[in-house]
């Protein structure tokens, strides 16, 4: 994994002391966080937790990006 990914996962909070190198499916399971990197939705007065967006913005983005989604999804993800 590139030293610059790591270092990105590492200003999010991760934990990356357990990262070998040896192939990117170890590299990913031994990279742990111990804070969430998004708020979990709660209930308010106007939505439940459930109906809200499980991204905040998220909605937005894919709204912004619409056609995008329809003509090239791997270029959106």
């Amino acid at each position: 994994m590139k030293k610059e990914i790591l270092e990105k996962i590492k200003q999010l909070g991760g934990n990356i002391a357990e990262v070998n190198g040896n192939s990117l499916a170890e590299d990913l399971r031994s990279i742990s966080f111990d804070t969430v990197l998004y708020q979990r939705p709660k209930d308010t007065p106007w939505q439940t937790a459930e109906d809200a967006e499980p991204i905040y913005g998220i909605g937005k983005f894919i709204n912004e990006n619409e056609e995008r989604f329809k003509t090239d999804k791997q270029a959106l993800y």
